[in-house]
């Protein structure tokens, strides 16, 4: 099983390590252009408080290149980005169903055909959002967590230990509810895959239900496992809801103790000055 498991994920990087390898170069790329761009406003509040037009050149000149190679490395990001999600779920597909047609009719009789549709349908999109895109964005967060943090100790080293200690307050909440989250998913998946399974066998066996008036036994069937359904997706909007709220908390807590922090710094050097 978990040969399975790592032979359906190297689907996804079969042939496809170029595209991912782009992919994670200009991601560091606009992480430290975002970085650059922290130094660049602060440059600007210099020049506005000290009247000094030779920085003000320097400053345009800078703020120019500086949107000219994010639009350029940004093109080049969504290309390379798009292009690895496409050749990572068409590989995958292809694997999945290539596995399928590699059944004897007798495994194939016994599979759950609700399984299969489902796995097309809507585990794939759970794949390309929470999978793909989310390893690419969790690249993406580390490279400018660690630039941000190389940038603060630059500038003073006291705000930039109080900002890691504050970093680690979103961090357990994300392995907290982050756990709940990953089960919560395949619950969903597996009342989605009993859904569709229901259904399929509802709509073949239509001539039988109609010959014998079952309407109101079916409906009260479809009923309960479409509640069922949705009761899941609902637990997984609420963990996911509440894992959002809880890393917004923490960032509003981050966001606080640096202000303080930093107001703190600026009144006691102005004390000594």
């Amino acid at each position: 099983m978990k040969c399975e498991k790592q032979m359906c994920k190297m689907q996804f990087f079969n042939k496809n390590k170029i595209n991912l390898f782009i992919t994670i170069i200009t991601q560091i790329i606009i992480a430290a252009l975002y970085v650059s761009l922290a130094f660049l406003i602060m440059t600007a509040i210099e020049v506005m408080e000290f009247s000094d037009l030779s920085k003000f050149k320097v400053e345009a000149i800078f703020s120019v290149v500086l949107v000219t190679v994010y639009g350029i490395i940004g093109l080049i990001n969504r290309t390379f980005r798009n292009r690895f999600i496409k050749r990572g779920l068409s590989q995958f597909k292809a694997y999945i169903f290539k596995k399928i047609l590699g059944k004897s009719i007798g495994e194939f009789s016994n599979a759950s055909s609700g399984k299969i549709i489902s796995t097309f349908y809507n585990d794939l999109g759970s794949i390309e959002i929470n999978y793909l895109n989310g390893t690419i964005q969790l690249v993406y967060m580390l490279v400018m967590l660690m630039m941000a943090i190389a940038a603060m100790f630059y500038l003073n080293v006291l705000l930039a230990t109080f900002t890691v200690l504050a970093c680690f307050i979103p961090v357990v909440f994300s392995l907290i509810f982050g756990k709940r989250l990953i089960k919560k998913e395949l619950k969903t998946s597996d009342e989605s895959e009993s859904f569709v399974d229901q259904v399929k066998d509802l709509i073949n066996g239509f001539t039988i239900i109609k010959s014998f008036k079952a309407e109101k036994e079916v409906n009260a069937l479809f009923e309960k496992q479409n509640f069922t359904l949705e009761e899941a997706k609902q637990e997984r909007r609420d963990t996911n809801d509440t894992l959002k709220i809880a890393s917004e908390i923490s960032t509003i807590i981050m966001i606080s103790v640096i202000f303080v922090v930093g107001q703190y710094l600026a009144a006691y050097k102005n004390i000594i000055s």
